[in-house]
């Protein structure tokens, strides 16, 4: 079952299966995978197994980050951050990413604290994107049709805007914005 989908810097595309377990990543028009991740329909928590794979978030310098077990997660990478949609604690956490100093040698600090974490209770949310100065979240609801959008600033995490398409949502899974930031997708 397809779940997240990213298109990287260089136009390859990449999706997670949730029910695969796995995540692939397909060069620009082809229909043959290039990296394949996981074992199909086999989960599991080590070096080569994911459990539910639900995102996919790839910076331009080709490092990616996989969310696992429904933790939807986007990169801001002008900020050095990996921004997660924490749906079960209401919340979304930003914490430091390691991009600026490479891979392996995370550096915690300003504007993430001493921990490199900075968190929010903003409500049910499903899941995140970043652009620019801005990170785009929708929010779940029990009842179909009734779920939002919001976008909130990157570094007070207050909100900026609330938005909800002419039709409504269905049951938002994962968000998406345009390169020039005018487009938002579920």
């Amino acid at each position: 079952m397809p779940h997240g989908l990213e298109v990287d810097a260089e136009g390859n595309t990449w999706f997670t299966d949730v029910a695969l377990h796995q995540v692939f990543k397909f060069p620009k028009g082809s229909r043959v995978p290039s990296l394949t991740l996981g074992e199909a329909f086999v989960p599991g928590s080590d070096e080569k197994h994911f459990c539910k794979t639900t995102d996919v978030a790839v910076s331009s310098s080709g490092i990616f980050f996989v969310s696992d077990g429904y933790c939807h997660k986007k990169d801001q990478e002008e900020k050095d951050a990996l921004c997660v949609a924490d749906r079960e604690n209401s919340r979304v956490v930003c914490i430091h990413a390691g991009l600026k100093e490479g891979p392996g040698q995370p550096s915690f600090g300003s504007p993430y604290g001493p921990a490199g974490y900075k968190g929010k209770n903003v409500g049910r949310v499903f899941a995140v994107a970043a652009k620019g100065q801005q990170l785009y979240a929708v929010f779940g609801s029990i009842f179909l049709g009734m779920s939002d959008g919001k976008t909130f600033d990157l570094d007070s995490l207050n909100t900026l805007s609330r938005w909800i398409p002419s039709k409504g949502f269905g049951s938002p899974r994962d968000v998406a914005v345009s390169r020039d930031g005018s487009g938002i997708g579920d």
